[in-house]
């Protein structure tokens, strides 16, 4: 026999409908599916974001593709105002593989994206001049095989009764009108019937049947006064439903980022136009980011959240009211210790790992203290127990729904990324929470609660778990080390006699046992004269909560601050040092 009949082609082979199948084991359902288009549009550098819930039926005869008459019924519609790039439409096609195209991005297009086939079978979009189908089953689409299963048209070339009917559902929505090249992008969903369900390789779950879209467009927007914190780019979200028979679509929500201060502007306020700090670096100019590994930079900015609530009819509870908002302060920082360290390490690149030292917190000024949530641009279905929103480039576990976190039996990559989100915490997150407290200060005046309300006050083994206790710790370990500024506050109060003035932690003098009692804690009245006269003869005094005091003083008598030197308590206010005085 002939030695080319003896040699074959053999080798692993991936099925795409398994592959996504597997993706959507590990990738959590529900709003996550809308955000993941979110971050995609912000990583786009898109100012606006829309969702439509379409429940409207489109024409079924003489499309392009006959196969995908069951995909013109309802379906979720995704909107920005940035155009794909080439490289975008390159990157779409690799699952998994996305081709990043910079180095502060979360990543465009890759494993995450495969969440939309959560709720359809057959994904399209329209941006330029092309529409786009997907067909992982490859048998909607005519002539598609496992090497390209899919199609792309440039509409501008087919025929005008053609183009009409096979994008009859992106005509007349977001300003798409097929005239001629869209500036914009809309992705299209198609909600998986029970009739597909029952024969998709991907997923069982129908999304066109009993409501199940209409309860994820209200999960949507019951989160949106805060979902767009710490995105880059995007400063106006809003929410919408299109029923049958309904000339144009109905508003749900609306959300909008601007720009605040403290008193608030005379006129219109501006949105803001993107993150603070990705400003403070388009500022700079190319290679700031990697100036950054050098010396880290941090920024605080005021932002507010205006949010426009629709009524919603029967109850459904997508709204809180007709409108509403709240003030917020976000302190963002790049750079800093080991997590500088490691974003420049050869060994971490060797793994595949693009690490971005950024990170920040986010505290609303006023109203109820917030349940923090942990973010990565977006925010993760995990608390953390502090009273701010954390964010940063975190390594997140394989589910998507928290960060990281690992053992001393990690090695590899793992054990890279168990290091990467402790060091960020405490190298990036805890110096932004420092500025944060600072700048806060005097903007909330008028309220020591309020102001004392956004510091943690527990410790590890009460109610703060890891890995988010190391936040506090190294909160309270910088601001007694000085590096945080003047941020206790001390005399008698706002609005008292005395006034109030704030010091650094070590430059004031604390109420606290063998001295105090529960009760004398407890006694306004007696401490506020206290400290208004002890002030006046200068000694300030501590205007904390109990909470606050303890953490510093764990802080103080803690690890050594300043290069070894043995731990030193803070100034303590005793009889004998208020007769001194």
């Amino acid at each position: 026999a002939s030695m080319e009949h003896a040699i074959r082609d053999f080798g692993q082979k991936i099925d795409l409908c398994t592959r996504i199948k597997d993706i959507l084991a590990a990738y959590p359902d529900g709003t996550s599916v809308l955000k993941e288009l979110l971050q995609n549009a912000d990583d786009a550098q898109a100012t606006r974001f829309r969702l439509l819930l379409d429940l409207r039926e489109h024409r079924t005869e003489g499309l392009i593709f006959e196969g995908t008459a069951g995909f013109q019924g309802p379906a979720i519609l995704a909107y920005n105002d940035a155009e794909f790039t080439d490289t975008d439409f390159d990157s779409i096609q690799r699952v998994g593989g996305s081709l990043k195209a910079g180095s502060i991005k979360t990543g465009r297009f890759g494993v995450g994206f495969c969440a939309v086939y959560h709720l359809t079978d057959l994904p399209s979009f329209l941006s330029r001049e092309y529409a786009v189908w997907l067909d992982p089953h490859c048998k909607h689409l005519p002539s598609v095989s496992a090497a390209e299963p899919g199609k792309i048209v440039d509409f501008t070339q087919v025929p005008d009764a053609a183009a009409a009917a096979q994008l009859a559902p992106f005509h007349g929505v977001f300003g798409c009108d097929l005239s001629g090249p869209f500036a914009g992008t809309i992705f299209r969903l198609p909600l998986r019937t029970r009739a597909q369900a029952r024969d998709s390789r991907i997923s069982p779950r129908a999304y066109a049947e009993e409501g199940a879209a209409q309860a994820l467009l209200a999960d949507f927007a019951r989160g949106a006064g805060q979902v767009g914190l710490f995105l880059t780019h995007v400063r106006d979200l809003e929410a919408l439903v299109w029923e049958p028979g309904a000339p144009e679509p109905r508003s749900l929500m609306r959300a909008r980022l601007y720009a605040d201060s403290v008193p608030p502007p005379r006129g219109p306020r501006r949105l803001l136009p993107r993150s603070p700090l990705y400003q403070a670096f388009a500022d700079a100019g190319a290679g700031a980011v990697d100036r950054a590994q050098s010396a880290a930079i941090d920024v605080c900015a005021g932002v507010r959240v205006e949010l426009i609530h629709s009524p919603e009819p029967r109850g459904s509870g997508a709204g809180e009211g007709e409108g509403g908002g709240a003030a917020w302060l976000v302190a963002q920082r790049m750079g800093g210790g080991e997590a500088r360290a490691m974003s420049a390490d050869s060994q971490v690149a060797a793994y595949g790992m693009r690490l971005v030292p950024w990170a920040g917190v986010a505290a609303r000024l006023g109203g109820e203290p917030v349940e923090g949530r942990a973010f990565c641009q977006l925010p993760l279905p995990c608390a953390t127990g502090l009273p701010v929103h954390v964010n940063g480039f975190f390594e997140l576990a394989p589910d998507r729904r928290a960060i990281w976190t690992g053992s001393s039996d990690l090695a590899g990559a793992g054990l890279i990324k168990a290091r990467w989100n402790t060091a960020l915490l405490r190298d990036a997150v805890a110096p932004a929470y420092a500025r944060l407290l600072r700048e806060a200060e005097p903007l909330l005046a008028s309220s020591d609660g309020g102001y004392y309300d956004i510091w943690p006050q527990a410790r590890p083994g009460d109610s703060l778990a890891q890995p988010w206790a190391s936040v506090s710790d190294a909160l309270y370990a910088a601001l007694v080390a000085g590096e945080g500024g003047r941020v206790v506050r001390t005399g008698a109060g706002p609005g008292a006699s005395g006034g109030s003035v704030a010091v650094a932690p070590r430059d004031a003098w604390y109420f606290f046992p063998p001295w105090t009692t529960p009760a004398l804690e407890e006694d306004e009245a007696l401490l506020c004269l206290l400290r208004g006269a002890l002030g006046a003869l200068e000694r300030p005094c501590a205007r904390a909560p109990p909470g606050v005091v303890r953490c510093l003083r764990a802080a103080a008598l803690g690890e050594a601050v300043g290069g070894g030197a043995p731990a030193r308590d803070l100034s303590r206010m005793t009889p004998l040092e208020a007769r001194r005085a």
